[in-house]
Parts: structure tokens; sequence; C-alpha cells
């Protein structure tokens, strides 16, 4: 089975990137894969039944540079399927591809943007409207979010959707713990709608009660300078910690609760790698908020929620507790994952 796949994660081109280690799993499966990545770069790598190629651009030229890409590839290679991994440009991309080369198409939706909730997308209003217009004609839909599931369910989608979200790495659920008293520690981008900023000021109340709090925020984002602000500012120097982007494991051995105050998320990945690691959860009401809060227990706040005091009552309540560990069974391993996904793209091809 021949397939483009067209994605919007730089992180990709990068071949040994968590991203790049999904697709050679997709290739290991026995699907013959093409990734364009609408992206800045413009890097390449290509192995044994799997290609990689940036589009290189701007904001706006990179998604022209993707329907060049996709169409020049389309001229050599047969395919059997187009997937696209946003229901935005890329997915009107795949379906205006689909269209021309009468193959099928999915969408894959990794925001959880048909759950109803605004979310953090420019000209949210109108992608919103495109997004539900390529959803009627998809042959396919994925979804990382059970709360889009439910919603593309409603609206009689119901027969070409299917749940399947990020699968964590399962080393996590062996990760041996030594927490720390009171240790916060949050994993994301630094942008807007992580909420960052509101995480600091609760942790700033936490601190007045328990001196030797910390907070660890792993990630790297265009936030890191108004972030570093406000931690000067609430005098938290020395006790707010912002390593940068890597891995979290070392993190989440440490950490006495974990927290993810996102305004919305479509799963989140972060917060499932720390219930694997048995770290309590604090996390606003969106993505799998509600799935762990069946499962260990987490603590949910709405997104509304913008009082930091009653917010650091909820992380002093979780990092006292001892947490339960995810069980790992409860989710599709990677490797499940992959076969779950080949197996539908098979039933249309």
């Amino acid at each position: 089975m021949r397939v483009l796949m067209l994605s919007r994660d730089a992180s990709g081109l990068k071949p040994d990137s968590s991203t790049a280690k999904r697709w050679r799993l997709l290739r290991d499966a026995g699907v013959e894969l093409e990734v364009i990545v609408a992206s800045r770069g413009t890097g390449s790598w290509e192995e044994t039944g799997l290609k990689v190629r940036g589009t290189g651009g701007d904001v706006l030229t990179k998604w022209w540079n993707a329907w060049k890409l996709a169409r020049y590839a389309a001229h050599g290679t047969r395919y059997d399927l187009v997937t696209a991994q946003d229901p935005f440009e890329l997915g009107l991309i795949g379906h205006l591809l689909s269209s021309k080369l009468h193959i099928p198409f999915e969408i894959q939706d990794h925001g959880g943007f048909f759950d109803g909730e605004k979310a953090d997308e420019p000209l949210w209003s109108l992608r919103s409207r495109m997004a539900s217009w390529l959803a009627k004609r998809a042959n396919l839909i994925r979804t990382v979010s059970p709360r889009s599931l439910d919603e593309l369910k409603k609206d009689g989608s119901g027969k070409k959707v299917y749940w399947m979200p990020i699968s964590a790495e399962s080393r996590f659920a062996g990760l041996e713990r030594a927490a720390e008293p009171f240790h916060v520690v949050s994993v994301g981008r630094l942008v807007t709608v992580k909420d960052f900023d509101l995480l600091i000021k609760s942790f700033a109340m936490l601190k007045q009660r328990h001196g030797e709090a910390r907070l660890t925020i792993v990630g790297e984002g265009a936030e890191r300078r108004n972030l570093e602000d406000l931690v000067q500012s609430l005098d938290l120097v020395g006790s707010v910690d912002l390593p940068g982007a890597g891995d979290p494991a070392p993190f989440l051995k440490k950490a006495a609760v974990f927290v993810m105050l996102s305004r919305h998320e479509g799963w989140g990945i972060a917060s499932i790698e720390a219930a694997l690691a048995g770290v309590p959860i604090v996390m606003t009401d969106t993505g799998c908020a509600r799935w762990l809060e069946k499962r260990v227990g987490a603590s949910v706040v709405s997104t509304d929620e913008k009082e930091p005091e009653k917010i650091s009552r909820s992380i002093e309540a979780q990092a006292k507790s001892s947490g339960m560990r995810l069980d790992a069974s409860s989710l599709e391993t990677q490797e499940q994952a992959t076969a779950t996904q080949v197996a539908r793209w098979s039933e249309l091809c």
C-alpha cells in the first residue's frame, strides 16, 4: 500500500525524532510512505520504503509549496491513499489531490478541533468551517480526542471516524520515582494556549505555604522571555526552572505532581506520560483530563478557572497524595496503534 502523508510536524525532518520513529513503524507494517512536511525547513531524508521532505516557505508559502510537492510526487507514483495531519490547509490539499487522483483521503485531527471548544488557531471561525466541510468529504477521519469522537458521531460521521490517540512510549510505565516534596513539573511548548503564566502565579501561592516548593517547566517557545520576566517579578528566581525542550523522564522521576493548565488540548500526551509514571495529575478540563480522572484520580479544574489560589490548593492536595500509576494496558502501544491505523487504511484501498 502506497500512502502520501501531509504533515506539519517539523520534528519529523529529523531522522532520530519520535515522529520519525512513528513513521518507520508504518513503513515496517508494510506501508510505502512518502511524507511532505509543511514547514520552514527544507530538509529531507530517505530510507527504504520511507521518504520525508520539507516544503520550506513562510507562514503562507509553505502551503503552496506543499501543494506543488504533492502534485509532483503524484506524477511519479500511484498512491492508494492520501492522509492529511490537520483538517485545515493540509486537509484541503489532501481533498484536492484525492479528487484529482480518484483515490480516498483521510483527515487526522491531532488537536481536538471537532470537540466544540474554541481552539488556539488563527482565524478559528473560518478554519472551523473549513474543518467541518472537509469532514463531510473525507473517506476516513482519525481523531486523538474523545470529545471530537463524540461530536463527529453526532454529526453523522460515525462510520468513518476512529479514535486513536498519540501513543506514549512504554518506558514511562517503568519509570522509578524519587519524588521531591512539592516539586511541580509541567511539560509543553511555551505558547500562550498552555497558560504557563497562570501556572507560575498558582505556584507562587503554593510557595508561600511550602517554602521548599519548586517548579520545572520542560519546553521551549515564543513565551520564554515573558515567563522569565514573570518569574523575576514574583521573586521566584531559583525556585522556577525553564530548562528548555528535552526528555521529560528525568523530571517526572522527581515530580511530586504534574500540572497542565492548557486552555485547549486534543489529547495531552505529556499528561499521559506522567500518569504512566505514577505522578499525581492536575489538569484543566480538556483533552484526556476526564479520561485520566476516571483511571488515576486526576484533579480536573475548569478551563475558565483563573484564580491562582484555588489552583494552588488543587496542586497542594495532589502533591500530598501518593498517586496511581496508569495501567499501560489501557492504551494501545505504538505498535498496536500502527496496526490499527494500517487496518483502517486497508479497508479503503
